[in-house]
């Protein structure tokens, strides 16, 4: 059985703005997509950061990534889409800052030595009014949102993923300006099953 590891916040766990959670959200499509030699799990959470505070310690990426990871022993596929929420206002103030983070936390991923292969997710852009929608983001989070593919070019130059996708490139958000439409979960599994297959 090949296993696949799907490692995010709220887009990955497949939030449902204002509601749980959609029915399906693309870690479970994508399982659906590739077959019954494929196991996919879903490791998202809702307000997940790299290294920045969050309202449970438990959502701090980093606080806690060798307790999630390890219980599988070994990985054959690692799907990573985490940023978002460290745009929050309280937390990175430049595209510098994301770096800094998902940089310490993927540095902690790879020494970990049990995944054969990477496929790294620049997350969607920020609608310009979220801060209307949800107060601890604000238009500085939007602007620092149109930098994370850049971030993302940067982190692959230092870890070398197997894939590198900007899912700005197909998703734009839903009317809460931060999550995905249900489709988009359709959407993006569809863009990575192929590179898994």
């Amino acid at each position: 059985m090949i296993k696949v590891v799907c490692y995010g916040d709220s887009n990955t766990y497949g939030y449902k703005p204002y509601h749980e959670r959609y029915d399906k959200a693309y870690p479970e499509i994508l399982g659906n997509i590739l077959g019954s030699n494929y196991i996919v799990y879903n490791e998202g959470l809702n307000g997940r950061t790299s290294i920045y505070p969050a309202k449970e310690d438990e959502r701090i990426g980093i606080s806690n990534i060798e307790e999630i990871l390890l219980k599988y022993d070994h990985i054959d596929y690692f799907i990573f889409m985490l940023g978002t929420n460290d745009v929050k206002i309280d937390n990175a103030s430049t595209p510098g800052d994301i770096y800094n983070g998902l940089d310490l936390l993927l540095d902690k991923i790879y020494k970990l030595n049990i995944i054969d292969k990477y496929i790294f997710i620049s997350p969607i852009t920020l609608g310009k009014l979220i801060g209307t929608t949800d107060i601890e983001f604000n238009y500085h989070s939007y602007q620092l949102s149109l930098k994370f593919y850049n971030v993302y070019e940067k982190l692959a130059k230092k870890y070398h993923p197997d894939y590198l996708i900007d899912a700005k490139r197909f998703i734009t958000p839903t009317f809460d300006h931060c999550h995905f439409k249900e489709e988009d979960h359709k959407i993006l599994a569809e863009a990575v099953a192929p590179l898994i297959k």
